[in-house]
């Protein structure tokens, strides 16, 4: 049964692969005025502009979460799955098609494109097989923890790089936390990954805050949070796996300490 239903299920998958390769081609060319709106609340002025292809962009990242969720329920047998094999995929459809209108790093675009196109497709692979398969500590897992955090030095790299005011830079840094983190410790405990994820998102969101104020460049600011949110998720995890260790403390603040100031020296 197994080898009748791979064959069938590969056409979506193809399917999904070929739109994101046309979007994320094509919607980046596409010219739309841009939509300004102003608001006064409590004496503040906030101005907000908004380019009308970003929501082209959202309504990809949701299609891609639908189709996740309809994949990995097929290929676990239609047993419903408590990890959300949604996240990942979906998050970083939306981080690499932003990335394509504020490119956070001196990039060629051809390097933009290629991880806005083909790293939420291989994201969607390893759910499918962690769905069939699950892995907590196989290489599917790795995989996906490693596109996890790479979406989220990604995306933090992408605000910054956008120069958001602290009120909407700092929701989303929280709700990017929060989704990766979510995902990233379900398959060890689902149960307890919520409330450790919104510990992770709050303390991550904090960090945004105050880096905010800052005066550095954006792209230290993007991975000085990355820096910060990736010792809190290991942490967190860790606190999870009972390894918190003399040892383990040991090597996250030499290790974190030592990126910091690479960081600071090189970019």
């Amino acid at each position: 049964m197994e080898n009748k239903r791979s064959p069938w299920s590969l056409l979506p998958i193809f399917s999904l692969a070929a739109l994101l390769i046309m979007a994320t081609a094509f919607i980046p060319r596409l010219a739309f005025p841009t939509l300004r709106t102003r608001w006064v609340a409590l004496g503040l002025v906030i101005e907000v502009a908004v380019q009308p292809t970003i929501a082209l962009v959202i309504i990809l990242a949701a299609l891609i979460a639908g189709a996740t969720e309809r994949l990995t329920g097929m290929a676990s047998g239609g047993e419903k799955s408590r990890a959300p094999h949604w996240v990942i995929p979906s998050l970083g459809t939306l981080v690499g098609g932003l990335m394509l209108f504020h490119p956070p790093l001196a990039l060629p675009r051809q390097v933009f494109l290629i991880t806005a196109s083909l790293l939420p497709i291989i994201s969607l692979l390893t759910e499918i097989q962690l769905a069939r398969r699950p892995m907590p500590r196989g290489i599917g897992s790795g995989l996906l923890q490693g596109l996890g955090l790479l979406w989220l030095f990604s995306g933090f790299l992408s605000l910054a790089a956008w120069g958001l005011r602290a009120l909407f830079s700092v929701p989303l840094t929280f709700a990017l936390a929060y989704g990766i983190s979510w995902r990233l410790l379900s398959p060890v405990e689902p149960s307890d990954s919520r409330p450790r994820a919104a510990l992770h998102a709050l303390l991550t969101a904090q960090s945004a805050l105050a880096l905010h104020y800052w005066l550095m460049p954006p792209i230290q600011k993007g991975l000085l949070l990355g820096l910060v949110s990736y010792s809190l998720w290991q942490v967190l995890r860790a606190a999870q796996e009972g390894r918190l260790e003399k040892r383990f403390w040991l090597e996250t603040a030499f290790f974190g300490l030592a990126c910091a100031l690479t960081i600071l020296i090189l970019s």
